[in-house]
């Protein structure tokens, strides 16, 4: 089957799927609407970037009518050069808009959470636009029951429509290592006697890693050998820098950059405990890649994570926007290592049963094969 997959920009998170559209034998046309500082081009797919500019992967919202104009374009051409046989389409406000205005019939639409769960309240328009795409999409697939309970609201069409497939986790490179942990240690020059706090969000607004920072000068107050590595990047790295060091806490701070997929579970293995402040969120990769490392997590009170987290069962949950009490939550993790290999345990047996990629490649590829029939 030939695929036209269409994104935003190249995101670690379309890594594995595309590799396996590809090793599953389609033939694959992989399509971003522009850069965004990464190169994501795949061997074996055919790929386009519909704009050489390299700007924020969000800045479509900002962009001029006339460059939408011309992007758009180029994207009707190649589809009609293609001739694809199912075109998968993710935000929906941008390819997911080019893909339904192509005129073509055949499309998987797969919102990512925030073009669900926030661009549509930015304004009517945003709202309308949503709702137009989500209505001519064949099917839709999304991470997240708080995602697909929105889509209805907004969109009003039939539950069946809509199928909930978590993007899922490779469990085979997800897992615990304690190979991995001393490695990384030694690396970082941090010693077994450290606790380590690990975060994997991008680094913009949405994620509120500020809230994480701001929770620290306590923590580490009662806890010097406390380290919080920081593995992403993104336009508020710069000012979170210089947080760190407005709050004294630089010096028990690492900043990792971009960290690969592949090496993703290396610091994730040489982690204590992961975090994540999301004010919004669908299923969160970054979320299920930890519990499959078998963490402990600490995470924000929203729909989706409450999905996969219970409180004080395997993990703990804090309200959103509130870093003290963060604080707190995360002081009560800390004290309660007891616990962490169990919750650990649960978290990836969880995540085998209800994310286990291979299986969850093999539900969206199904969905290739019902829209076509």
């Amino acid at each position: 089957m030939k695929i036209l997959y269409v994104t935003t920009g190249g995101a670690p998170k379309d890594q594995d799927f595309l590799k396996g559209i590809l090793d599953s034998g389609h033939e694959l046309h992989y399509v971003t609407m522009r850069k965004i500082g990464l190169d994501f081009s795949l061997e074996r797919a055919h790929n386009y970037c519909l704009d050489d500019e390299i700007v924020r992967e969000d800045s479509w919202i900002k962009t001029t009518i006339f460059k939408h104009l011309l992007t758009f374009l180029k994207f009707r051409k190649l589809v009609k050069t293609i001739q694809p046989d199912i075109i998968h389409a993710g935000v929906v406000q941008g390819p997911g808009l080019m893909a339904v205005a192509s005129g073509f019939k055949h499309i998987l639409l797969m919102p990512w959470g925030s073009d669900i769960l926030i661009h549509p309240k930015r304004s009517l328009l945003f709202r309308l636009i949503t709702s137009f795409v989500l209505k001519k999409a064949a099917l839709i697939t999304c991470d997240a029951e708080t995602v697909k309970n929105e889509i209805i609201n907004i969109a009003k069409i039939p539950e069946e429509r809509i199928k909930v497939i978590p993007w899922g986790v490779n469990i085979e490179n997800f897992k615990e290592n304690q190979d991995n942990r001393i490695a990384v240690r030694n690396e970082l020059g941090l010693t077994n006697q450290n606790l380590v706090l690990i975060m994997t969000r991008w680094f913009r607004p949405v994620y509120a890693i500020e809230d994480f920072l701001s929770a620290l000068p306590e923590i580490i107050h009662n806890n010097p050998k406390v380290i919080a590595i920081l593995a992403g990047s993104g336009p508020l790295e710069n000012y979170l820098r210089q947080l760190t060091i407005e709050l004294e806490i630089d010096k028990n701070v690492i900043f990792l950059g971009s960290i690969t997929n592949a090496n993703l579970p290396r610091y994730l293995n040489a982690a204590d405990l992961y975090v994540s402040t999301s004010l919004s969120d669908g299923t969160s990769i970054s979320l299920l890649e930890a519990m499959s490392c078998e963490l402990p997590v600490i995470v924000t009170d929203i729909k989706a994570n409450t999905e996969w987290i219970e409180d004080n069962i395997n993990g703990y949950i804090a309200p959103p926007g509130n870093p003290k009490l963060l604080s707190s939550k995360i002081t009560l993790a800390i004290n309660n290592e007891l616990a962490w290999k169990e919750m650990g345990k649960s978290n990836r047996l969880l995540v085998i049963n209800k994310a286990n990629w291979k299986n969850n490649f093999d539900e969206i590829e199904s969905l290739y094969h019902q829209i076509k029939q």
